[in-house]
């Protein structure tokens, strides 16, 4: 790329958010997905995703959130791969206006039970295996029973556990994470946009936890708006 298309991509740019406006991270989605609907969003080995597909994903989900009970303020936890599934969570849960929880994968079950319980998850979405680590086994050790329980005793918080199956149609033993979109079905689209479009950009967005090589792990609040931010820069 030679200098002159950098400067006119900078100025379009600065024209395009100038004066900036605080926004959250669904909502910039949404924006950017208007004007672009079919441009491809998201490439995997298998399949590419457009913004409008991706939007539509992301809706159904954030529906079977709410209809879960997940409210503004709610944390929900992630524990899944370079997955297009992240993508689509990470923008259903800001459109619900709850606080996404984005765990390290890599994460053993007694890491993985202290972020859960110091995060106060009520919901955890994950996979059932990946790279040897088996994520079922994992959950049992923290909380036998989450099957049906959510976390139980010991994640009294943890309300709901999601698996998507990596290596086949359905996991093992969990609720496919299509069920969270099922329970969404009827809730319409239009009133998950009047939800995205109705959250404060001065919320928080995210809690990113430290690699607590000198003690235990710290969970980092960010905001919507410094998200969006950092992103423009």
């Amino acid at each position: 790329m030679n200098l002159d298309t950098t400067t006119e991509r900078r100025s379009a740019l600065e024209a395009r958010y100038a004066p900036w406006q605080p926004r959250t991270t669904a909502q910039l989605f949404d924006e950017v997905a208007a004007q672009y609907p079919e441009r491809p969003f998201v490439l995997c080995d298998d399949r590419t995703y457009t913004y409008t597909e991706m939007g539509r994903w992301s809706v159904r989900l954030a529906a079977g959130l709410l209809a879960l009970g997940v409210r503004p303020g709610d944390h929900v936890a992630v524990d899944m791969a370079n997955f297009a599934d992240f993508i689509a969570l990470k923008i259903a849960v800001a459109r619900v206006g709850a606080v996404s929880v984005a765990v390290n994968y890599l994460l053993r079950h007694e890491e993985l039970a202290y972020v859960l319980r110091q995060s106060d998850s009520c919901v955890l979405i994950t996979m059932d295996e990946f790279r040897g680590l088996d994520y079922l086994d994992c959950l049992d050790r923290i909380a036998p029973g989450w099957e049906d329980h959510g976390g139980g005793d010991m994640l009294p918080r943890l309300r709901h556990v999601f698996v998507r199956p990596v290596n086949s149609d359905q996991p093992r033993r969990g609720a496919p994470l299509s069920c969270l979109e099922a329970a969404g079905m009827a809730i319409p689209d239009e009133q998950i946009y009047a939800i995205t479009r109705g959250v404060s950009a001065r919320t928080v967005s995210d809690i990113v936890y430290t690699s607590g090589t000198t003690g235990k792990p710290k969970g980092v609040m960010l905001v919507h708006d410094a998200v969006t931010r950092t992103a423009y820069g």
